[in-house]
């Protein structure tokens, strides 16, 4: 992970990372939470960041805690975390202990929406990120790492980037087939309407913020009154359903502010809102400082 850095694209985390790596839209790297040399250290970040590759880091010791959109993780030994691209991000806490391998991909290079792989599997893979492996399975990711590590040094093998592939297919394979497993077994559990009802609004906001930030709307999408759908969310996580609406607004517009240099006329047009005045009123509102003192603090 890296700190400060506005414009952050695949090439400019390889370059802070000493990764190894085939190109820019594959490599993997060793990260550690107390590194005096720096490179691989993680680092937490004072603001929201997206990417334009997929990350997935598997951790061996200590703990790293990572916001994801609206979610909250903590990782610790045996677990892993995939964050899809463009998906905003912030670290916010890394163990003096923590130590992890990363592998990251562009997309493109390894097609998770290939027919081959289980529909269902793929919307787990966006739904859950976070996962906890078995001590056997750790052993197999390490081993796996370690092999694709060794044969992205192998400059003289012109079958690189095959064998990479293949390796991470094995990966994938034994990821879905976890996924599948853990899927089967919360199925015999007895669902939450009201969770179901969040999960569905979490996502809607995910796809339709930026055009649409009416409590009405979201109800619409659940064939519930604002009033019921209003008071399901709010009984279940203590805010109110247009808090959350307004949280991942503002969430998205951080990244941006950070992590690109798109200019904040611009931005607040992306984010529909009608002027870019309006944009900054209602991004002081809600953080207290304007957009454009937030990008350059």
């Amino acid at each position: 992970m890296i700190d400060k850095i506005r414009d952050v694209k695949a090439k400019t985390v390889l370059d802070h990372s000493s990764a190894d790596s085939l190109s820019d839209k594959f490599f993997i790297f060793e990260s550690y939470g107390k590194d005096t040399e720096g490179p691989t250290r993680a680092i937490a970040t004072d603001y929201p960041v997206r990417l334009d590759i997929m990350i997935a880091v598997v951790c061996q010791e200590g703990s790293l805690s990572t916001n994801v959109g609206y979610s909250n993780y903590v990782i610790r030994k045996n677990d892993f975390i995939i964050i899809h691209p463009q998906k905003v991000f912030q670290v916010m806490e890394v163990s003096d202990d923590f130590k992890s391998k990363v592998i990251c991909l562009k997309p493109g290079f390894f097609d998770f929406s290939s027919d081959q792989y289980n529909f269902n599997v793929k919307n787990m893979l966006r739904e859950y990120l976070c996962y906890s492996l078995p001590p056997s399975k750790m052993e197999l990711f390490s081993v796996l790492f370690c092999y694709m590590e060794d044969v992205i040094g192998d400059k003289n093998n012109i079958y690189r980037k095959q064998m990479v592939y293949n390796y991470l297919n094995i990966l994938f394979c034994e990821i879905s087939n976890l996924l599948i497993i853990e899927n089967e077994n919360n199925k015999k559990n007895v669902p939450n309407p009201s969770e179901e009802i969040f999960r569905k609004f979490m996502r809607d906001i995910e796809t339709n913020f930026q055009k649409e930030r009416n409590v009405g709307f979201y109800a619409q999408k659940s064939h519930l009154t604002p009033k019921y759908f209003s008071t399901v969310i709010f009984k279940l996580t203590g805010k109110h359903a247009k808090e959350w609406i307004d949280e991942y607004t503002i969430l998205e517009a951080k990244a941006m502010l950070k992590s690109t240099y798109v200019n904040i006329q611009q931005l607040s047009y992306e984010l529909n809102f009608a002027t870019p005045s309006h944009f900054g009123r209602y991004f002081k509102h809600h953080t207290g400082v304007s957009p454009r003192k937030y990008r350059n603090d």
